[in-house]
């Protein structure tokens, strides 16, 4: 008796552990647009219509690659991440807090613009503008996103007495 209840644990245990490891690997926790990410993408919608930027779910998030060889049809559009582009995108290639990357053989067949970041030709074609939005529109798209204000009182504003 004694041995078939120590069978009985060893057998419960041993399949235990590798649930376990498996569920834990697998459930890693994925990245998702929070309200201030999705308020900026409505702000940059709404300001800068000239850019076309798709919905906010149509946005990929963190560093995201087109590789050599693939074609993405499209536009491509990227959140806090940086986009590596070695193969092609028929469309614009967007990209909100993060770099703009064509490699050597990659191509973009519309425009491509990194706002809160840069674009950056490493040898591969843009076929459209060209654009790096930096500076003040980083900061309308902070404030607008309830992002962190400044520590420095306004000038002339009660608190600076």
């Amino acid at each position: 008796m004694r041995a078939l209840i120590f069978a009985l644990a060893a057998t419960t245990f041993a399949a235990a552990a590798p649930a376990q490891q498996s569920v834990d690997s697998v459930h890693q926790a994925k990245p998702s647009l929070d309200g201030r990410l999705r308020t900026e993408i409505l702000v940059l919608r709404g300001l800068f219509g000239s850019i076309h930027a798709p919905e906010a779910d149509s946005f990929r998030l963190g560093n995201q690659e087109v590789p050599v060889g693939a074609t993405l049809q499209g536009t491509m559009a990227v959140a806090r991440g940086n986009l590596a582009i070695r193969g092609r995108v028929t469309g614009n290639a967007l990209v909100l807090h993060g770099d703009v990357i064509v490699f050597p053989g990659g191509s973009v067949g519309g425009n491509a613009i990194a706002v809160d970041g840069r674009v950056r030709s490493m040898g591969g074609v843009v076929e459209g503008d060209v654009r790096s939005i930096r500076g003040l529109t980083g900061s309308i798209l902070a404030h607008a996103g309830g992002g962190p204000h400044s520590r420095w009182p306004s000038v002339g504003s009660p608190s600076s007495s």
